[in-house]
């Protein structure tokens, strides 16, 4: 494959590196990882009522009518304000959710989404050079100090995926999501004129971490496959030089 080639493909590596840090930011910023979702609806009125939890915290939002309001307790909070939320959270009456646990579980998640977006920003920032050299330094061959930025790179990217596929796993294996989907997820039934449904699951915020693992680590192995793979050492182009020349 020609330097050009690998360029192009080490660019693709910076594309889905990029991506996967942006679905980090934007997993982590939404909020919500687990919802549970009350809604009634009947001819003259509608009520949803939406509560969850993620990273950041625990969450809730009641409409009525159109009009909405809602509430925020931050992660750093919730052992202290536990009375309010753990009936929400702790629909089942699990022993082993308390808020102690439960604060533990979601600043472990945030601070490893916090670092999984950074390692994903770094490694695609260190992945650059090789684009450039790659599609730019000819057929001169990846200089030392290209090559040592790939795999710092790639060991990012690697890193990044890692960081994600845990907070998913933690979140995803914990007793807290168990007792708040079996506690919350019943379905919907009709009651006279009225439909209502009480369901519950993971968000579109939880899946976009899984996302972004499966980017950082598609990043991670293009990265690696162009180079070492596409181009070759200085000292190789040398040898070849002088086969050619005799």
């Amino acid at each position: 494959m020609c330097t050009r080639c690998a360029g192009v493909g080490s660019g693709v590596g910076i594309l889905l590196l990029g991506g996967a840090t942006f679905l980090s930011v934007a997993s982590l910023a939404v909020g919500m990882w687990v919802r549970a979702s009350l809604a009634a609806s009947g001819d003259n009125h509608s009520v949803s009522i939406n509560y969850g939890f993620g990273p950041l915290g625990a969450w809730s939002e009641a409409t009525v009518n159109g009009k909405s309001e809602g509430g925020h307790v931050a992660t750093a909070d919730i052992e202290d304000k536990w009375l309010e939320v753990a009936v929400p959270l702790n629909p089942s009456g699990h022993s082993d959710v308390t808020g102690q646990s439960t604060e533990r579980l979601l600043s472990d998640v945030m601070n490893m989404m916090i670092a999984g977006v950074v390692a994903g920003g770094a490694g695609a920032i260190l992945a650059i050079p090789l684009v450039i050299q790659q599609l730019c330094g000819g057929l001169s061959g990846l200089p030392t100090g290209v090559r040592v930025s790939a795999v710092l790179a790639a060991l990012l990217a690697t890193a990044c995926a890692a960081l994600n596929a845990a907070s998913f796993g933690l979140i995803y294996e914990s007793s807290l999501r168990d007792s708040f989907i079996s506690g919350w997820n019943h379905g919907s039934t009709k009651i006279g004129d009225e439909t209502v449904s009480l369901v519950a699951g993971n968000t579109d915020a939880m899946n976009a971490a899984a996302g972004a693992a499966g980017f950082a680590l598609l990043a991670a192995i293009v990265i690696v496959i162009t180079s070492c793979c596409c181009g070759s050492s200085k000292s190789e182009d040398s040898v070849k030089s002088a086969l050619l020349k005799s």
